[in-house]
């Protein structure tokens, strides 16, 4: 099986931008997200390793919050999803009252990848639960012209007219009949990975390829599998953590979602790096001094920060 080719992404150095403008040939305004390079000339990019670095990353992006702020968050903390080459161009004027012209992502594009990537890692996680009530909502069977078909149904937003639905139909007798030949009426499993198997390959297709890459030594070609965005990454990844059932953790401090699959790293920790659980710890002991000094007993600290008294006592001594 061809392995993943080191994937490399770019974020600019100071922040991203969002303008209410129309794209070049366009006709009708939309908000659109800019990395900052066309707006400071003077600006960088940072380089990193997406997969390498966040493995749970896809999942981050699921749970982004489809606002402006959630996006703009997201997209200056691991840069924009499209390939430069596919990002509209935008007239703009910055808030110095400069003129100038960007690439750039329509918001709209943020917010529907958002919602196929949540929905579509509900469903899976529904799946690997065994969550009979949250497949039920969304796996519906129905009585239709011609015998019974099965549909998914999406939740819906509190502005669902900014979301544009999967096609529905999972299986029935005019799509996808053969599908109706593995499945039996009631079964909420098989449509579900069904839709998800659709969702995942509509969104691999153009972005992500099967190449021959070199390896790292430059001596010898392999057959890799190669992102060409980092969407087109997020949902590689997505797709290598349903065929391997890897399972994910969320860093207690930084919210990040991290691989926890057995040989990827301890099942029990609870912090994405290294950074995040020296911040916690010194801020657990900056809050156990605190309490200390309000009057609290070592007893009471010890349960209301989830440690024992002898750490919480070396910690109150550390600060008097």
């Amino acid at each position: 099986m061809p392995d993943v080719a080191r994937f490399v992404w770019h974020v600019a150095e100071n922040g991203v931008y969002v303008f209410r403008t129309r794209a070049v040939n366009t006709d009708y305004e939309d908000d659109y997200l800019t990395d900052g390079m066309p707006v400071r000339v003077a600006s960088g990019y940072r380089q990193y390793e997406p997969l390498k670095t966040y493995t749970g990353l896809f999942r981050t992006f699921a749970h982004t919050p489809p606002t402006k702020e959630g996006i703009m968050a997201f997209a200056a903390t691991y840069g924009l999803l499209n390939d430069p080459g596919k990002r509209k161009l935008i007239d703009f004027v910055d808030e110095e009252g400069r003129m100038g012209i960007a690439r750039a992502e329509p918001l709209t594009f943020w917010r529907s990848q958002i919602s196929l990537m949540s929905q579509a890692v509900e469903l899976w996680d529904a799946v690997q639960a065994g969550d009979a009530t949250t497949l039920g909502r969304r796996i519906v069977w129905k009585d239709v012209p011609g015998g019974t078909g099965v549909l998914y149904e999406p939740p819906r937003s509190e502005d669902s007219s900014r979301e544009r639905p999967y096609t529905e139909w999972i299986a029935a007798p005019h799509v996808h009949p053969e599908r109706l030949e593995r499945l039996m009426r009631g079964d909420l499993v098989m449509p579900a990975l069904y839709h998800i198997q659709s969702v995942v390959n509509a969104n691999l297709k153009e972005r992500v390829s099967v190449e021959l890459v070199w390896d790292e030594p430059h001596t010898r070609l392999r057959l890799s599998i190669v992102p060409r965005s980092l969407i087109g990454a997020l949902w590689l990844q997505f797709a290598r953590a349903i065929t391997d059932r890897k399972t994910y953790r969320r860093c207690e401090e930084c919210g990040t979602w991290f691989e926890v699959s057995p040989g990827a790293a301890r099942a029990d920790r609870i912090y994405c790096s290294n950074a995040c659980r020296t911040k916690a710890y010194r801020m657990r002991k900056a809050r156990a001094q605190e309490m200390y000094a309000a009057g609290k007993a070592i007893r009471e600290i010890a349960e209301a920060l989830g440690s024992d008294e002898a750490t919480v006592a070396g910690w109150v001594k550390e600060g008097t």
